[in-house]
């Protein structure tokens, strides 16, 4: 699996898993293109980009949001395992 990209990793979660994860996948690949499209510019020109407030804090809420998301994905996939809790701890 390390020899996938985010997007493949994604995809075969959510080809194995229930209705809850296919739609957490969704919501994580969503929030993933739109990360790809913001920072797919030169270098320089995103970090003048993100010294501007606004664009930063819109970026802090995206951050935010997909870490909900990943979240709520790796609970609905190992909530009742054991491994779950080594995950969090």
């Amino acid at each position: 699996m390390v020899y996938l990209t985010p997007r493949q990793r994604l995809l075969a979660v959510s080809a194995r898993g229930t209705g809850s994860v296919r739609d957490c996948v969704d919501r994580l690949l969503t929030l993933y293109a739109s990360f790809l499209e913001v920072t797919n510019i030169e270098k320089m020109r995103l970090v003048e980009q993100f010294q501007d407030r606004g664009f930063n804090r819109e970026r802090s809420r995206e951050k935010k949001s997909f870490g909900e998301a990943m979240f709520k994905l790796i609970e609905s996939l190992g909530a009742k395992s054991p491994l779950y809790r080594y995950l969090v701890v």
